[in-house]
């Protein structure tokens, strides 16, 4: 791959470049954010598939997102193909990883019952109008 098609635009906006001796220290930060360790993760088997630039649609992306539970590939919107390098991989991966978990944990919250508060006054039994726990 040519660096046009692996880092554009990213590491020279900063200014901030990284090398082999770097590893701990890329190590450390992607550890503060687990998703970006993902996003890493999925771009390696990117490149061990073999898949070139421009990436056209998310079926050609199977087999980078084959081995986890995360939909991840549902959340990428036709609108951001193509995908024309590692950079725009990693940062389109990387909103379609949010976009994923959002849905999964408004999913989880609505399908818990709804908690209900009453008053310690309306613990009552109906047949016998008795506090519940009080011998009749």
């Amino acid at each position: 791959m040519s660096p046009s098609e692996t880092n554009t635009g990213m590491a020279g906006a900063a200014g901030i470049r990284f090398d082999l001796a770097d590893f701990e220290v890329m190590d450390i930060a992607l550890g503060q954010m687990p998703e970006l360790r993902q996003c890493a993760q999925w771009l390696k088997r990117l490149r061990t598939a073999g898949l070139g630039f421009p990436l056209t649609s998310a079926n050609t992306l199977a087999p980078v997102f084959a081995a986890d539970g995360e939909p991840v590939a549902l959340y990428l919107h036709d609108a951001w193909f193509p995908i024309r390098n590692e950079s725009d991989f990693v940062g389109r991966v990387y909103m379609a990883l949010l976009r994923c978990r959002h849905e999964r944990n408004l999913r989880r919250v609505h399908s818990v019952a709804p908690v209900v508060l009453i008053r310690a006054s309306q613990l009552t039994e109906s047949a016998s109008n008795q506090p519940i726990g009080v011998a009749a």
